[in-house]
Formats: structure tokens, C-alpha cells, sequence
């Protein structure tokens, strides 16, 4: 092995069945109220925000975290005010997401690909804040652009 290859070359030491275990256990740690929701989803509330990592052992490069608003919960805005509020976020946040999907709703996310080697536990607590983060962005500029505090 070359001299290079012994400091890129990185084994991986998560299994793909461990990953969700892993990011439940993190989550509570941190104060966050997280449990298994179905074979592939964690739940957690993260201050009255109910958030979800998903992963699939089938793909286990790839983890997702997402949140999804009823479209009742922004009535003040129109459907293309709704549009121009997920473009300004997306534009201005690095790794965060928010789109308007075929039902209506909002649904904000965070992916990552997951390279061999990264620590889990790290990854979804950066995750889970991009998240809040993300969502905390997008509802001060609605109040920016509404007025409607949500009182």
C-alpha cells in the first residue's frame, strides 16, 4: 500500500443495520425524544417538531432528514408566495431543502451521502440542526414577507 493510500483509505466501521440504532441513541443523548417509527424511519421531536431520519440498508450511502407541514399551518400565503419563500431558502441555505410536494405540503430535508468512515452519531446531530435550522429560516422569512406572526 502506498504511503497516500494509508492515510485516505478508511475502513468502515459502521454496519448498516447498526445506523438507525446508532442515530436514536445520539439523538437522546442530546435531549432530543427520538424512537424507531418503522423499519427504515426515527422519529423525533426536536422542541415540538416532529422530524425523521430515514435509511435504507439497501442503500446504506445515503441518509435523509425531513419534516413535513400541513399546507393549513401557512393560510396567510398564496401558493406562489409559498414558491418564492422555498426558492429564497433554498438559494441562501447550504444544506438544507425545502419544496412544496404533490399533496400540498412543505416538506423540509436534509441528505447526506454517507462516505466509509463518517461517524454516525456526528452526522445526525449536524443534520438534525441543519434541519431546525433550515425551518427556522424559512418561517422568518414568511413572517418577513407575511406579517403573519402565526398568533
Amino acid at each position: 500500500m502506498s504511503l497516500f493510500g494509508k492515510f485516505t483509505k478508511k475502513e468502515n466501521t459502521t454496519s448498516p443495520s447498526s445506523v438507525l440504532p446508532t442515530i436514536i441513541e445520539t439523538l437522546n443523548k442530546a435531549g432530543y425524544k427520538s424512537q424507531r417509527q418503522t423499519e427504515s424511519c426515527v422519529g423525533y421531536d426536536d422542541d415540538g417538531l416532529y422530524c425523521n431520519f430515514c435509511y435504507l440498508e439497501n442503500d446504506p450511502e445515503f441518509l435523509l432528514a425531513q419534516a413535513t407541514f400541513e399546507r393549513g399551518a401557512f393560510s396567510a400565503a398564496d401558493e406562489l408566495l409559498l414558491h418564492q419563500i422555498c426558492a429564497k431558502v433554498n438559494a441562501s441555505q447550504k444544506a438544507g431543502k425545502v419544496y412544496i410536494d404533490g399533496e400540498g405540503e412543505l416538506t423540509f430535508t436534509v441528505e447526506a451521502f454517507i462516505p466509509s468512515g463518517t461517524p454516525i452519531d456526528l452526522l445526525a446531530l449536524h443534520m438534525a440542526k441543519a434541519l431546525g435550522s433550515t425551518i427556522a429560516f424559512f418561517h422568518r422569512t414568511y413572517w418577513d414577507l407575511t406579517g403573519d406572526k402565526g398568533e
